[in-house]
C-alpha cells in the first residue's frame, strides 16, 4: 500500500460552548478513527473571542494503492 497520496480536509466548526465543541470533536473522532481510508492528524479546540470554540480537526483522505501480487 502506498499511503504517499492523500488529499487533506480540514474539519471546522464553530459551537456555542465548550460542552458543545467537546461532543462534536468526540463525534468527529469517532466517526473517522476506524477508517482506513481516513488517518486524523491535529485535534483542537480554540476558544474564540465571541464566547464561541471552534472546533478543528485535521483529515487527510488516503488512496491505497492495492497491486496484485498473486503469481499464476
Amino acid at each position: 500500500m502506498d499511503r504517499t497520496k492523500g488529499k487533506r480536509y480540514d474539519f471546522k466548526k464553530n459551537c456555542t460552548d465548550r460542552k458543545t465543541a467537546e461532543y462534536v470533536l468526540n463525534e468527529v473522532i469517532k466517526e473517522y478513527q476506524n477508517n482506513p481510508k481516513w488517518e486524523i492528524g491535529k485535534q483542537e479546540l480554540i476558544d474564540l473571542p465571541n464566547g464561541e470554540v471552534r472546533v478543528e480537526v485535521e483529515l487527510t483522505f488516503r488512496e491505497y494503492e492495492t497491486k496484485n501480487k498473486m503469481s499464476w
